[in-house]
């Protein structure tokens, strides 16, 4: 709690300081704007509801506020653009908008030029600054719609890297595909094709390469046969659909599908299987 912006709620609620200052110390008690309506009025000074969850959610937008702020300081200082004056300009910053417009001159471009392909390329492998042994892809922002291309250009980012690696017995990659069924999926369908594809493609020659898959799912009854007859490695997690255990045990080796009856968690089954490159 920053004890500089009573001042300020005091002045936008039309209210005193001393009274702002007793209602963010209830709140960050944990006391909930009714609770404090009735029974504290003594601290409050008798402000309603309304006033106490104005309060509240200033508060609120406020610390929001500040987290941003130290945001933008920290990206500006490590790219030596903060200048005592822009600082003084940040710190007296009262909403996120105006915060945002200050930034927007000094905001990172995006990449839209070919001449930064070869830094995307690095940070996707994990060796631009600082270098990284895992590289996080997140497409939960990505439209439903756009995300079987975005996986496929990903696989054969993936792939033709390696083919072209001279030292790809030194440079493994293996590709995780979290929800596998969802841009690898068992029907053919036009959405899917390149998806499907290049994962394919990884999953039958990538280990000659050096570029391995491990495809996680919930349900392998709707995962690509041409991926999973390629996987040599399968950890059985969780699942409860009866077509996915039944598929599962069908995955063990025949001498070996009378253990899945023995398992005493077989009703709890999942699935995550992986193509990896040769040693």
């Amino acid at each position: 709690m920053n004890d500089a912006y009573f001042p300020l709620l005091a002045e936008e609620l039309k209210i005193p300081a001393s009274k702002v200052k007793a209602t963010a110390a209830l709140i960050a008690e944990g006391a909930t704007v009714p609770f404090i309506a009735r029974y504290r009025k003594e601290a409050t000074g008798g402000l309603d509801e309304v006033v106490i969850a104005g309060v509240r959610d200033r508060l609120d937008q406020l610390a929001a506020l500040d987290k941003r702020r130290e945001a933008i300081l920290k990206s500006l200082s490590e790219r030596e653009l903060l200048t005592d004056t822009l600082e003084r300009t940040i710190a007296g910053v009262r909403s996120l908008s105006e915060l945002e417009d200050t930034y927007l001159p000094f905001r990172p471009k995006r990449r839209t030029k070919s001449l930064d392909l070869e830094d995307l390329l690095r940070d996707f492998i994990g060796l631009g600054e600082p270098k990284r042994q895992i590289t996080v892809i997140d497409l939960s922002p990505v439209p439903h719609e756009v995300r079987p291309t975005v996986s496929a250009q990903i696989g054969r980012l993936a792939f033709e890297f390696n083919y072209w690696n001279p030292q790809r017995r030194d440079f493994p990659i293996l590709l995780v595909c979290e929800e596998a069924h969802q841009y690898i999926p068992r029907e053919a369908d036009l959405q899917h094709e390149g998806s499907r594809r290049q994962m394919e493609r990884i999953a039958k020659e990538g280990r000659k390469y050096g570029v391995g898959l491990c495809v996680v799912s919930q349900r392998p009854t709707e995962l690509s046969e041409t991926v999973l007859s390629q996987c040599s490695n399968f950890i059985c997690l969780r699942t409860t659909n009866p077509q996915d255990q039944e598929y599962i045990r069908k995955l063990m080796p025949e001498g070996e599908q009378d253990l899945a009856e023995v398992v005493v968690g077989l009703g709890e089954l999942g699935i995550e299987a992986q193509c990896l490159p040769d040693s």
